[in-house]
Formats: C-alpha cells, sequence, structure tokens
C-alpha cells in the first residue's frame, strides 16, 4: 500500500463528504466512492491497524457504513479523520515524528495504557479501568465532549480503592502526596466533578450550551492521577 496516494484518496473522500449540504447524505455518487475507498484499502489497513484498536474501529465503521439507505456525514467525516491521521502518523514515523493532529485527539497518553496493562494485580483488577481510558480516547477523538466529562467522573471515582479509600474526595482530602500532585487531584475533584454533575443532573431547560473540547480537557490531571496509580501498584 502506497501511504502517499492512500492519504490523497481519503483527503479526497472527505472533501467530497465535507461538501455534501445537510447531515445525511442520500447521494448514490458518494454512497459508490466510500465503497470504492473501503475496498481499496480495507484489506491493507486492517493488516497495520491492532485489533480493536480506534482505526480498525473507524475503519470498520466505514465499511458498513455505504451499505445503508443514507450516510451519517459528521460519523462519516470523524472516522474518515481518525484513519487519515493514522496514516499521515505512519508517514512522518520514520522521521521520528508523531502527527500533531492525532497527539490532539488522545486523552489519556498511550504510554499511561500500556503501563496499565502490563501491572498484574492480585488486589485490584484494571479491565474496567482499562477499557474506560480507551472509551475515553474514543469518544474524545469523536467530539463527544459530554461522555467524555462523564467518563472523566468515572475514572476518578473508581481508582480511590487504589489510594485505599472508598471515595475520591477521600483521597484528595487525607492521602499523602506532593503539593504539585494535590493541586492537580484537587482540581480534577472540584472542578471535572461539578462540570460532570451539571451534564448528569441538570434538567431540560429552553436554552442550552454544549461543552467544547477546552472545557472538558481534564488530560493533564487525569495523567498525573494515572501515574500515581501505577506507581502505587508496580
Amino acid at each position: 500500500m502506497n501511504i502517499e496516494t492512500s492519504i490523497k484518496k481519503t483527503e479526497y473522500l472527505i472533501t467530497l463528504i465535507s461538501n455534501q449540504k445537510g447531515q445525511t447524505i442520500f447521494s448514490r455518487a458518494i454512497k459508490d466512492k466510500t465503497e470504492k475507498w473501503v475496498a481499496d484499502h480495507y484489506s491493507d489497513l486492517s493488516y497495520i491497524f491492532k485489533r480493536n484498536s480506534l482505526e480498525q474501529k473507524a475503519l470498520n465503521y466505514l465499511k458498513e457504513a455505504y451499505k445503508k439507505e443514507r450516510l451519517l456525514k459528521q460519523a462519516c467525516l470523524k472516522n474518515l479523520k481518525i484513519i487519515l491521521y493514522s496514516l499521515k502518523d505512519q508517514r512522518l514515523s520514520s522521521q521520528g515524528t508523531k502527527s500533531k493532529d492525532l497527539i490532539n485527539d488522545i486523552f489519556v497518553d498511550k504510554v499511561r495504557l500500556a503501563e496499565l496493562k502490563r501491572i498484574k494485580s492480585n488486589v485490584h483488577d484494571l479491565s474496567r479501568l482499562i477499557r474506560m481510558c480507551e472509551e475515553l480516547n474514543d469518544n474524545f477523538s469523536r467530539e463527544n465532549y459530554i461522555s467524555v466529562i462523564v467518563l472523566v467522573r468515572t475514572i476518578i471515582n473508581h481508582v480511590a480503592p487504589v489510594f485505599g479509600f472508598n471515595a475520591f474526595s477521600e483521597v484528595v482530602n487525607n492521602y499523602k502526596y506532593e503539593k504539585s500532585i494535590k493541586d492537580s487531584l484537587q482540581h480534577l475533584e472540584s472542578s471535572s466533578r461539578k462540570i460532570a454533575d451539571g451534564y448528569l443532573h441538570i434538567p431540560l431547560r429552553k436554552k442550552e450550551i454544549l461543552p467544547t473540547r477546552t472545557q472538558v480537557n481534564f488530560a493533564q490531571d487525569l495523567d498525573l492521577l494515572l501515574g500515581e496509580v501505577i506507581r502505587i501498584l508496580k
């Protein structure tokens, strides 16, 4: 597979779909273009992408999308962009450079995820934590920001027993750690929890404001928390 050609074909399909009016696409021509793109790329990309990876899920979505009566514009664009960023990352990998766009679409660093997966604990089963981190990355890349902040809130509650407490608020108030870490954990407890609670508990209103990437991005604070989890369980 020629990476450069695949990038150009993917960018071309993204442009075609972006130029379609409305959020649903019934155009036979666009469906045919999508089908052709899948036929040209599915086998080669499936060989490159890891099973159950974000990129493979995006590829599987596109494989099924063109078979339906209509294409969902935003869903197709998001999944094509996931694949495009991965292709660009591969193109740059020979230079030891990662695609800035791909990095920006990751909430939990891949290094942290790899470290969590290597931990063998007889006390704490990390499988649900790992899955939540993977789903957090998936939702962040798809701009599902309500899901992102709810997952952040869920994760900070989920890891409290690692520190010997039942609730994250108890961790923040009682666990002995450096001040720099304490500030980040307090930020998670106070700010991220309040934002999440707002989207979870405020009932339907006449007017709403949806969350932005900036509002829900607690990636640095969460990275420090996961680092502490890893340090304790190593």
